[in-house]
């Protein structure tokens, strides 16, 4: 079963550890390293350790931050072709003043929005995949539905999901509040929604790696 108050709480298990994922993922840009550092914590739980990883091994955490950029890119090209495609066409229709193909268009838009939603499900199995095997198990498309088509993992995704809104929200609520401070409060709010992402991630790829064992398809 997936320990999701562990997950929770394994960000915070070491206290400089969490300093520094909460500063890195308040930069801009340099924030995509906590996207590597959660399939370093992943990959830690994959290989039965649940212990938090540190930020010591930086080229590797880079590494597997810019296959995650990678792996959810290429998933998302059809979603991106389909958008394209129907904006494009809702664009041309209202230029030129016929509005009867709109409703096409909103369609095409709606089924490239459907596409996003599915390639959104399908990268963390995908990653988990490239952890295991290599960026060429990232697009085992066969394995990866085999996992992501089951009721452990789509829970998963669904209390991560929930969790990650949770920590907006209350983000949203004292970042609204110290907004109101000049200078200090707009840096605050940068430390809290990196402390948002921080959480946010590890937790997330955690409860991942653990669906991702215990699942046998």
């Amino acid at each position: 079963m997936v320990d999701y108050v562990a997950a929770i709480k394994r960000p915070l298990a070491d206290t400089t550890t969490a300093l520094v994922g909460i500063v890195v993922g308040a930069v801009p840009l340099v924030n995509l390293l906590v996207a590597g550092f959660g399939l370093e914590a992943a990959n830690k739980t994959l290989n039965n350790d649940n212990s938090l990883p540190n930020w010591s091994n930086i080229a590797d955490i880079l590494v597997k931050a810019i296959m995650s950029l990678v792996v959810g890119f290429v998933y998302m090209i059809p979603a991106m072709v389909v958008l394209a495609v129907g904006g494009g066409s809702m664009a041309m229709q209202i230029m030129s003043g016929d509005m009867s193909g709109l409703l096409a268009g909103g369609a095409i838009m709606l089924l490239g929005l459907l596409l996003a939603v599915i390639a959104g499900i399908l990268v963390p199995m995908a990653l988990l995949h490239y952890l295991k095997g290599g960026l060429g198990k990232a697009f085992s498309i066969g394995s990866i539905l085999k996992k992501c088509l089951t009721a452990k993992y789509l829970i998963t995704v669904v209390v991560a999901i929930v969790y990650n809104i949770v920590l907006m929200a209350v983000a949203g609520v004292i970042g609204g509040a110290l907004l109101l401070v000049p200078v200090i409060g707009f840096i605050v709010v940068f430390v809290v929604n990196g402390a948002v992402l921080y959480l946010g991630t590890v937790a997330s790829y955690t409860m991942f790696a653990q669906a991702f064992k215990e699942i046998k398809a």
